[in-house]
């Protein structure tokens, strides 16, 4: 029960304030721990911090990408696409919480990327070369995962031009946008 108290005040912690926006001593204060028994849970704020990346994971695993029933390459990206949509309007911490990991220049992000992000990264490359070419393959996924996560953390900005009012940020109308894209990249491509 302490560890998932931990770890869920963690997460809005690293999304509100990124990895150096916060000390073990306020995350103890918060949850009502004494700092040591923060400590009992998680060796320091880098294990705390790939921890929490890990319980990301797994929820995207078991919400987005395990639930994909598609037949083809291109029907599991667009599902993909809806799922996860779907997933970071629900889950409005995600963005930022990414963007974080992204702004992150130090050796902890090629960590996150590699021990974590990775299973999520290699299955939409997998389905990536099945429709365009090899070197385009990874650049494609780039963007897909790109396009998504501007969609969600950019709204706030582009909220305060006037244009932005009439643009919808439901789920439906942020998968076909960004659908709409990608696979018009991968048609062009897979000519």
């Amino acid at each position: 029960m302490n560890r998932e108290r931990i770890l869920s005040t963690a997460r809005a912690l690293f999304a509100e304030k990124g990895f150096d926006g916060f000390s073990m001593r306020e995350l103890a204060q918060q949850v009502g721990m004494s700092p040591s028994s923060v400590y009992n849970h998680f060796a320091g704020k880098e294990a705390l911090y790939l921890a929490v990346m890990e319980a990301v994971a797994q929820q995207i695993r078991a919400e987005v990408y395990q639930r994909i029933e598609a037949n083809t390459p291109e029907e599991a990206l667009h599902e993909l696409v809806a799922r996860k949509a779907v997933f970071m309007g629900d889950h409005p911490d995600m963005a930022r919480l990414v963007q974080w990991v992204l702004l992150d220049t130090s050796e902890r992000t090629r960590t996150i990327m590699q021990s974590v992000w990775r299973p999520e990264i290699e299955w939409v490359l997998d389905r990536m070369r099945q429709l365009v070419p090899d070197e385009h393959a990874l650049i494609l996924t780039h963007h897909l995962f790109g396009l998504l996560l501007h969609e969600f953390s950019g709204r706030f900005a582009f909220s305060a031009l006037p244009e932005a009012a009439q643009v919808s940020y439901e789920s439906d109308a942020v998968s076909a946008r960004v659908w709409s894209t990608v696979i018009c990249r991968i048609r062009e491509l897979s000519q």
